[in-house]
């Protein structure tokens, strides 16, 4: 038997403590200045010598398989976002040591959109190349959960479908031939709604909501008057790239206080009180107008007007000529997509939402593994029951 001298007065009350019994071996501590395992009850086997170095290791080995169990994700879900611009996906999974939702792995870019895929026919060659995805974020045991939003619902109601339902059925067939365990549905706007605002109130709850992307802008002040309304930035892309960027913008504008006038009633019309939560390309507006803490509507509407005016001036210098050569430089397609959405933002704000009603961002997560705040994030959370 080896032995290494080590001061026993260290070890003494320490090992029995760290080490009763490891299955038929227990500490033993003698009277020299050694210390050693011996086995018992009379099994035989080699003694085993732990120095104050092994104790030491061991010690920290132990404590990093506690924590790393305590932060191992578990209940994970792959979700798949079918929005306007791109299809997403993302395996998302809580912390055991504190429920915090984390991403487990992704998100995945599919650059294919599954509204042009309705609208040309293309949706199992969408689904083959989600399930790309999808197999480079989980395993095949992983449930996946996926949903359309405002593109779907828009090349739905070119084709004539109105049946949200029935689309969405039709999808996930094409989706199942490439990944089985998948489910799929096509959101209605309020539903779009209502999952994006479970997903701010996780982070704050007293607020209301205000976020949007390529084809739809949501909002609302509770669970009960969620909506999405249809607002094409894509259409507005175009009216600035064939008009220029004032006259464009002007257009964009013109149609979108149409659009919410029909939808929102006299009745509606500045109707939305409260603190709202920016999230998306709502968010992206607020802090490019150089937006910080909580901002009055009147202060918001200032800012994205000064943002509004600065774009226009740097796509079109001059003021009486539209410069279309600057506004179809593929150069530019980030300043007229911010164009396009600060306009968007004024004309909403101004009509949708009361006096004092204001807007802030969320606070900021860790960055890397705290996922996007978005209806998918609240999808999950209703799945698990994490309801604010």
């Amino acid at each position: 038997m080896l032995f290494v001298s080590t001061p026993r007065a260290s070890f003494r009350p320490v090992l029995p403590r760290l080490l009763p019994r490891v299955g038929g071996w227990a500490v033993q501590l003698q009277r020299s200045r050694f210390v050693a395992v011996r086995p018992v009850h009379g099994l035989s086997g080699r003694h085993i010598m732990f120095t104050p170095t092994t104790i030491g290791s061991l010690s920290l080995a132990g404590a990093a398989v506690w924590a790393a169990h305590r932060r191992r994700l578990t209940d994970r879900v792959t979700l798949v976002d079918a929005g306007s611009g791109s299809t997403r996906v993302v395996c998302l999974g809580t912390r055991r040591s504190d429920g915090a939702v984390r991403v487990a792995a992704g998100p995945v870019r599919v650059p294919a959109r599954l509204g042009d895929a309705l609208g040309g026919g293309g949706v199992d060659a969408w689904a083959a190349d989600v399930a790309e995805g999808i197999r480079a974020v989980s395993s095949a045991s992983t449930p996946v959960r996926g949903a359309g939003t405002a593109g779907a619902r828009d090349a739905l109601k070119k084709a004539g479908e109105a049946d949200l339902g029935r689309a969405g059925r039709g999808v996930e067939a094409a989706l199942r031939r490439h990944a089985p365990r998948a489910t799929f549905e096509v959101l209605d706007g309020a539903s779009e709604a209502r999952l994006e605002l479970v997903a701010c109130r996780a982070c704050r709850p007293d607020a209301g909501l205000l976020a949007g992307g390529g084809k739809s802008i949501q909002v609302a002040s509770s669970f009960d008057d969620a909506r999405s309304i249809d607002v094409d930035s894509f259409a507005g892309h175009d009216l600035i790239r064939k008009h220029g960027a004032r006259a464009g913008a002007m257009m964009h504008e013109w149609a979108v206080r149409r659009t919410l006038a029909n939808v929102l009633g006299g009745d509606g019309v500045r109707g939305y009180k409260g603190a709202f939560s920016l999230i998306e390309l709502a968010a992206s507006s607020f802090e490019a107008a150089g937006g910080a803490g909580e901002l009055s509507r009147a202060d918001f509407v200032e800012a994205l007007q000064a943002r509004r005016a600065a774009l226009e001036r740097e796509l079109n210098p001059s003021e009486s000529v539209a410069d279309r050569a600057r506004a179809n430089d593929p150069h530019n397609d980030k300043l007229v997509k911010d164009l396009v959405y600060a306009t968007s933002l004024i004309a909403f704000v101004d009509l949708a939402f009361a006096k004092d009603a204001t807007f802030s961002t969320l606070p900021a997560r860790a960055v890397g593994s705290a996922p996007a705040t978005n209806w998918a994030l609240g999808l999950y959370l209703e799945q698990r029951g994490m309801l604010p």
